[in-house]
């Protein structure tokens, strides 16, 4: 054995993925294989061109609004919009008037304030944020879901039309309390 030379111990009829080719593989594709790259092409545009134009035709509620701010501060933002507004002291149902921001604030294992009242009609920012873990937020009768990280607060706009009652609860598990997180909506006329 001359040293530097390489010795193969496979058979010769055996391949690997390193070796070349044998044959064919210079040429164009066949008609068929081309059809199909074409085909795949077309739908990778279509689908880039639908993903860009739903962000911004779509009717998706991404909450533009958002601050950087800490669960000590988003509470006593909500404490004073509890106590500025609470329909009866200590009843936790909170009437917003036209024209000002109501909040809410996810907790484990409950949301505060536990009852909003909207009117119809009137544009209202609700600020939304959680004090602990991550949440998500969802008002079940609308298909709205928000969601909220601790450390943010994030605002939605919202003109509710129909008067009503609607739950809102956590969809996303936050602990062994989880499926008591339950909060209401109520849209007056």
């Amino acid at each position: 054995m001359v040293s530097g030379e390489i010795v193969s111990r496979r058979p010769e009829d055996q391949w690997t993925s390193l070796d070349p080719p044998e044959e064919a593989w210079d040429r164009p594709l066949a008609r068929p294989y081309r059809m199909w790259n074409w085909i795949l092409w077309i739908f990778n545009l279509l689908l880039a061109a639908f993903t860009f134009s739903w962000l911004l035709l779509g009717q998706q509620n991404t909450a533009w609004l958002y601050r950087r701010t800490s669960p000590e501060a988003i509470q006593h933002e909500v404490e004073s919009f509890v106590e500025k507004f609470e329909a009866e002291p200590g009843s936790g149902v909170v009437a917003v008037p036209p024209g000002e921001d109501a909040y809410l604030v996810a907790r484990q294992w409950s949301f505060y304030p536990p009852i909003l009242k909207l009117q119809a009609g009137h544009e209202y920012t609700v600020w939304y944020s959680s004090a602990d873990v991550y949440h998500n937020p969802i008002i079940a009768e609308q298909k709205h879901t928000f969601t909220s990280v601790p450390g943010y607060k994030y605002g939605i706009r919202i003109t509710p039309q129909e008067p009503g009652e609607y739950l809102i609860y956590c969809a996303e598990y936050c602990g062994l309390g989880h499926q008591n997180m339950i909060s209401k909506l109520v849209i007056e006329p």
